[in-house]
């Protein structure tokens, strides 16, 4: 004899903070640059007209010493310390991080301070160049008190980080001495002092920091890492100092990391000190802000309703209400009927929406409800100089998932609810029959129908019932019926 019988646990829930736009956004200047520059190409207002909240170094304390032509494992102790106060400022837990050129490696090299990884001091041996190679010495720097990374970046993006140095400063690095006669006759003023040992850093080939950056320090796998790369080397009008190769950084480091070439998102070649006044280049900028910053679906099964045969009653709440009016598209997807994804009608507005969800008979094994949708929002970036503001469209990412089980034949489940998940059985099983599960916040939902009370035996914590009815006044714990 065959009968149905209905019954549907939920389980805990889970809650992800959301982050559309939460995280403060924290500019680092590259070499022989400062903050200002970031003012008066409008990058800074451009991410400001996002709403977002925007830091410069020169905002906290002060832009890195010698215009960041000095140890990059010196100038990671202000990175620390800018992070520190911008999430004193804000309250929050991590920052973005947009930096240009250096600042790039600077940022990197403080998410590389972690595990074994991680030295509070470190010596640096190099050669200092501007002298005559024939009196050349080795020169020995020590750095103390270095940070350990306090895992408080959530992404970083690049504008031309040279992750594996640039020939520029091989070329700079050994015609030190000569080039010293063109800047002092007010030629090439405005380059990097090539007998810096901010530039010896930086060579392609023969420093030291390059060699233990690309090859001996892996990066942080909770970090983000997104370079936007020139495309080629051009040696004259400072386009392509650092190339596609470079962006790309070493085998170590390319599987964290992505160097996008910026004629792939149609930006025309812009030269390397102006990369942060490029239109294009801050239109990407805030599209891979928003991308790391999704709006947050999290879906449920209505706890106020009961499931009854074959129904589910899908809530959906987002964690910011979007810009524009949205209706989220939800979908389930599992095995059986469910094998191809089907779309779910919503009704709702604002963060929150409901649906329902039919359940065919016969339709077994694991189930998903997702989100993965995006909503357009309406920014206005700046020009170059600050004079004119055009209104460009950025999608945000609005994602969410719900795993459950569902069992409509077999006689016998036991422990089968997926974590922060749901059980659900509705199908003819045979009598007697054996079907337990341990519960948790909130009390189970369910009930049972089509069913002679006399052949269901219900133990429960609270005793022990003999009619369906009980279903619906179950608490905490382990039942078996």
């Amino acid at each position: 004899m065959f009968k149905r019988i209905a019954l549907g646990l939920v389980l805990g829930l889970f809650w992800i903070s959301p982050t559309f736009a939460k995280n403060p956004v924290l500019i680092v200047h590259g070499i022989n640059g400062d903050s200002q520059s970031f003012k008066d190409g409008c990058l800074v207002t451009t991410l400001k007209n996002a709403g977002m909240q925007v830091f410069t170094l020169a905002d906290l304390f002060g832009d890195f010493p010698n215009r960041g032509q000095g140890l990059i494992q010196e100038d990671v102790k202000l990175l620390k310390k800018a992070i520190d106060e911008v999430k004193r400022r804000t309250g929050a837990t991590k920052v973005d991080i947009v930096a240009h050129s250096r600042g790039g490696l600077v940022s990197e090299f403080y998410t590389m301070m972690y595990g074994n990884q991680y030295q509070s001091s470190m010596s640096y041996e190099y050669y200092p160049a501007g002298v005559k190679r024939e009196e050349r010495f080795k020169k020995t720097e020590t750095i103390d008190n270095i940070p350990k990374y306090g895992n408080d970046i959530n992404q970083i993006i690049m504008m031309g980080a040279p992750q594996m140095g640039s020939f520029w400063s091989d070329f700079g690095h050994n015609n030190a001495q000569k080039l010293k006669w063109f800047r002092d006759h007010g030629i090439g003023k405005d380059a990097p002092d090539p007998a810096s040992v901010g530039v010896e850093q930086l060579q392609e080939a023969g420093s030291n920091f390059m060699l233990d950056f690309c090859l001996f320090k892996a990066l942080t796998s909770t970090v983000t890492y997104i370079n936007l790369a020139e495309d080629r080397i051009i040696m004259l009008g400072g386009y392509g100092v650092v190339s596609i190769d470079s962006a790309k950084g070493s085998s170590l480091h390319q599987q964290q990391k992505q160097a996008k070439r910026l004629s792939d998102f149609g930006i025309p070649e812009e030269k390397h000190t102006n990369l942060y006044k490029s239109v294009g280049v801050k239109k990407q900028v805030l599209r891979e802000l928003f991308d790391k910053s999704p709006i947050i679906a999290q879906i449920t099964i209505s706890r106020e309703s009961p499931v009854r045969e074959g129904v589910l009653i899908i809530d959906v709440t987002l964690s910011d209400e979007p810009p524009s009016p949205t209706l989220p598209k939800l979908f389930v997807k599992g095995n059986g009927a469910f094998s191809s994804p089907q779309q779910i009608d919503l009704a709702g507005s604002g963060k929150n929406f409901a649906g329902i969800l039919n359940i065919p008979k016969d339709t077994d094994g694991n189930a998903k409800l997702y989100i993965n949708d995006k909503v357009q929002i309406q920014v206005k970036i700046a020009s170059e100089d600050c004079s004119q503001e055009t209104t460009e469209t950025i999608e945000i990412p609005i994602t969410g998932e719900y795993s459950f089980l569902i069992d409509t034949e077999k006689p016998e489940v036991t422990n089968t609810a997926p974590a922060n998940g749901a059980v659900i059985i509705a199908e003819e099983v045979p009598i007697p029959i054996n079907i337990s599960a341990t519960l948790f916040d909130p009390p189970i939902n369910g009930y049972a129908s089509g069913i002679d009370p006399s052949t269901i035996i219900l133990r429960t914590p609270q005793g022990t019932f003999k009619q369906a009815s009980a279903v619906n006044n179950l608490d905490y714990g382990e039942y078996t019926c």
